[in-house]
């Protein structure tokens, strides 16, 4: 029997015997690549560490419902596989989900029920995350996101991408050209429209977009406080014009334009007939 003192050297054996024996999960001390014959349906792998265990998926295993945790993992994700705790780097992925994992180089989308990455972020900023749509792709969930993210080849209009920022960037390639993508959270946007696709950025915070919805929020009667501020900068720092006269007039801190024009009556009162905050 297999042990850790004795440890077998396949996985076929090992899976032979966790069958026998009604075991579900085996332990990795090594490398290991699960290959055409290699069938681990239900199976739980869990590696020494990411840094000591690396997986390599080939096409013709059969992984369904496998459960893979403490690895590096590479090759094809199907079969509904679960990735937890892990390293995955360049991999293309038909069905599974990836939790609470570090991403690196690409992740290729090739299947047709939705990509889920929950709780990922970036181990490598030298080589953070491209996520490669595929084309036609397949929809993808992206909660609590950490780090740098790439996206590109999205030309389905029918899909969706959205994604949760914890803290980070996301970049949006011009070959993105159809399909809607949502993001919030605390980050980044970097995205030039190109095609017809459609892109909510409403729920995303970074100082840019805090200090823009500070600025244009109402304070009185349309006037924004960025309006507010030009019109208090226009009378105490700009030139004015009709002292002693019953018209006065503020200009703008470059004088090229009237700001605030008012007039005022016999008893000294004052009618506003100009506010140009623009």
């Amino acid at each position: 029997m297999y042990t850790r003192e004795s440890p077998g050297n396949n996985i076929q054996d090992a899976v032979t015997v966790a069958n026998e024996r009604g075991f579900s999960t085996i332990q990795l001390l090594s490398d290991i690549t699960l290959q055409t014959g290699d069938i681990l349906t239900g199976f739980k792998l869990v590696g020494v560490s990411h840094i000591l265990t690396n997986v390599t998926i080939e096409t013709g295993a059969i992984c369904g419902n496998l459960q893979i945790s403490k690895c590096w993992v590479t090759g094809v994700l199907d079969g509904g596989t679960e990735i937890e705790d892990c390293i995955v780097s360049d991999l293309i992925y038909f069905n599974g989900h990836i939790h609470n994992s570090g991403l690196v180089g690409t992740v290729t989308l090739d299947g047709n029920k939705k990509a889920v990455f929950s709780d990922c972020k970036t181990i490598d900023q030298d080589h953070p995350l491209v996520l490669d749509m595929g084309g036609s792709g397949q929809s993808v969930s992206i909660p609590n996101y950490s780090g740098l993210l790439t996206i590109r080849n999205l030309t389905s209009a029918s899909e969706e991408i959205g994604i949760g920022l914890n803290a980070g960037m996301v970049v949006l390639e011009d070959t993105i050209t159809a399909g809607t993508i949502i993001i919030g959270g605390n980050g980044i946007l970097m995205h030039t429209q190109t095609g017809s696709e459609i892109v909510n950025s409403d729920g995303l915070m970074n100082k840019t977009g805090i200090a823009d919805a500070v600025l244009y929020e109402t304070v009185e009667d349309s006037l924004s406080l960025e309006s507010v501020l030009r019109l208090i900068l226009s009378a105490t720092t700009g030139d004015s014009a009709g002292a002693g006269t019953d018209t006065f007039e503020y200009k703008s801190v470059n004088g090229a334009k009237s700001r605030i024009k008012s007039t005022f009556d016999e008893d000294g009162n004052r009618q506003i007939t100009l506010l140009d905050a623009s």
